[in-house]
Parts: structure tokens; sequence; C-alpha cells
């Protein structure tokens, strides 16, 4: 039984030719086998299955992996701008600027341009995420003050990670 000449037959993927854009990446060359060599939107080439990238399955060379954009906050480090390569601008709870490979700062449960790993992160007056630091108390312990205009005791890392937000003040998500 013959296929309605509008539908394309199971199987088959459509005729793509070289400099054409599929799903905004740009075909280079055919290759064997349903696969072609595209120009992904980073300017990196990159080999895929023509039907993969035409069905949108794939839709970069993988520097899109894990979609961390600007803004982002990864434990109180803040993604400023993404550069070639997979690496990340990023400011430190420190408030230093500094540059890492974005998965590794993505997947660290503490990330820091290294100041976590350095003494004098918490100084009188140093803020995290509208929490200030008043004074140290014992070991890990510090006195901090809300925004909303209340003093706590709290763990300074917890603080300075952002696991703890607040005095108490505002009211945390439940999952």
């Amino acid at each position: 039984m013959p296929t309605p000449a509008n539908k394309p037959t199971l199987g088959r993927p459509p005729k793509y030719s070289a400099g054409q854009v599929i799903n905004g990446l740009e075909l280079v060359e055919r290759l064997p086998k349903y696969k072609g060599r595209f120009r992904c939107h980073c300017g990196e080439l990159f080999d895929a299955r023509i039907g993969n990238i035409a069905d949108g399955n794939t839709t970069s060379c993988g520097c899109n992996e894990g979609k961390h954009l600007p803004g982002e906050v990864f434990v109180g480090v803040e993604l400023l701008e993404r550069l070639e390569g997979g690496v990340g601008r990023f400011l430190c709870v420190c408030g230093v600027v500094f540059e890492r490979n974005v998965p590794s700062v993505a997947r660290s449960r503490r990330p820091s341009c290294g100041c976590r790993l350095r003494t004098g992160l918490y100084e009188v007056g140093a803020v995290f995420k509208g929490i200030a630091f008043v004074r140290q108390l014992d070991g890990r312990n510090g006195e901090f003050l809300c925004d909303c205009g209340r003093l706590f005791t709290a763990d300074k890392y917890n603080v300075a990670a952002s696991t703890n937000p607040s005095c108490g003040c505002h009211p945390r998500r439940r999952k």
C-alpha cells in the first residue's frame, strides 16, 4: 500500500543537507548511519544522530548539560556568567569572584573560592543573604542579626551556605 505524498515513511529521516539549521543547530556535514556533524550555539562541533536533533532529544554539544544559568545559586555561591569550556564565573559568599568548572561547583556540597578553608571569613559585619554576622561565640557558632531585626545564634557555616536563611521569621517550604 503506497504512503501519501505528504507523509514521510517511518524509519526514514527527512533529507537534511549541510548548512541547514535544525532546532538551532547547524548541520555542518552529513555522516554515515543517519548521523551528522553539528555546530553548537557555543561554537563547538559535535556528532549526533540527525533524528535526535530533529526531535529535540539532543539540544547542544553538552554545554547546556545541567542547564545551569547565570543567577543560579549553589550553596551560597552564585553563578555570574558562563564562559567557554564549561567554566563559569562565580561570586562567593565572602564576596570574591572566581572561575571554576560549572558542573564541579554544582556537585560540590560546600563550594567556595577557597575561603571556607581559610579563617577570617566571618568578620563582624559580614552579610550572608541579608543576615549580618555580629560576633563569634564558641567553635562554629556565631551571633547573627536577621533582616527582620532579631538577634539569633546559629552555626556560621549553615548561615553562609544558606541552609539557615533566617532566625525563623521566614517560613520554610515543606517538601
